[in-house]
């Protein structure tokens, strides 16, 4: 699946065609923001095994229940990965997650691409609501729920463990 979003940013659901260049954009980020915000991408793409491990990971969730992995083309180059969760049949959400490297930080790549899976999830998926979390540190991440209308829903302690200890993250929740 694939969707143009805009002149400059492009989304692809992953395969193992994108591996090496996932691998690499990690690897160029591992002792920075990248990387502190998102610990499990160091043992994620730790190597091109563990990389194609997810990207196969990702691709069965895919087939089960039609949740994306997308990796994010800015003017042709891989700059992150925007995805949905396994769907919670239960009462029909999703969470969806996203990661850019950091020399693609404050282009506007997470806020062009969100509102496409935004519509995604509620069009296509028929869900009822999406929630997303992000560390309470994390000022810069919380501004996304906030200008998509996000309600928070409860602060789930010791949620993360960052280079520098346990921190408390924010539950937000967009219903459809």
């Amino acid at each position: 699946m694939e969707k143009i979003i805009d002149s400059e940013i492009t989304l692809k659901q992953i395969s193992r065609d994108f591996a090496h260049d996932l691998f690499i954009l990690v690897q160029k980020n591992k002792n920075g923001n990248l990387c502190y915000w998102c610990p499990d991408l160091k043992k994620t793409y730790a190597s091109l095994e563990t990389t194609f491990t997810h990207i196969n990971d990702a691709n069965s969730k895919f087939e089960a229940d039609k949740t994306p992995d997308f990796v994010i083309f800015y003017k042709g180059i891989i700059a992150g990965l925007i995805s949905l969760s396994p769907i919670n049949s239960g009462n029909l959400t999703s969470e969806i997650g996203y990661w850019l490297g950091s020399e693609y930080e404050g282009l506007g790549i997470i806020s062009r691409s969100f509102p496409f899976v935004l519509d995604y999830a509620k069009d296509v998926l028929q869900l009822k609501a999406i929630e997303l979390s992000t560390s309470i540190p994390n000022i810069r991440s919380q501004k996304l729920p906030i200008n998509f209308k996000f309600q928070k829903v409860r602060t789930i302690p010791n949620a993360e463990i960052l280079e520098d200890g346990k921190v408390d993250h924010i539950l937000w929740r967009r219903e459809f």
